[in-house]
């Protein structure tokens, strides 16, 4: 603006702050949203599934502009990056192991390998103790995570970019 020839400068910096705050704000809470919903589609049926998709969750830190999408169960753990021979790195036990059905394995303190012959005589004694019992060399990681936020993750840059790009 020019006043008797001087040109004044109006200073908007906090107001244009302002607004690429909220616009970053709820542009994190609507991408953590969507990457926890794609978790929770992603994670299986299954009521063992179920379960673990019923407990994914997001948060935004506004104060430090972050968003935090996970779940709490340890078995997310086992799911999103496998476990025995198929653990993702290839750094799972190796080998059949028995286990008790529903049990946390807490107590146990067992790292018997077993073949897959002495894994199926080991759970036949112990069913026959009217324990619920069963073997296993593990299972292949499924991703829910990682395959929510990689298929997601340039439509959401890309949303981040139309936002910023219509301020006023």
């Amino acid at each position: 603006m020019a006043i008797d020839n001087k040109i004044v400068f109006e200073d908007f910096t906090d107001e244009v702050t302002e607004e690429m705050k909220d616009i970053i704000l709820n542009w994190l809470e609507e991408a953590s949203s969507e990457i926890e919903s794609q978790a929770i589609a992603r994670t299986g049926t299954g009521k063992y599934y179920r379960n673990i998709a019923e407990k994914w969750t997001h948060k935004v830190d506004r104060n430090n502009f972050e968003a935090i999408v996970g779940n709490p169960l340890e078995n997310a753990l086992w799911v999103e990056y496998g476990t025995g021979e198929y653990a993702l790195n290839g750094d799972g036990r190796k080998g059949y192991w028995v286990f008790v059905k529903d049990s946390t394995g807490k107590s146990s303190k067992s790292t018997k390998q077993y073949t897959l012959q002495e894994a199926k005589q080991t759970v036949a004694f112990m069913r026959s103790k009217g324990l619920d019992a069963m073997y296993t060399k593990g299972t292949p990681p499924k991703r829910p995570l990682h395959l929510a936020f990689k298929t997601n993750e340039e439509p959401i840059k890309d949303l981040l970019r139309n936002k910023l790009g219509s301020m006023k």
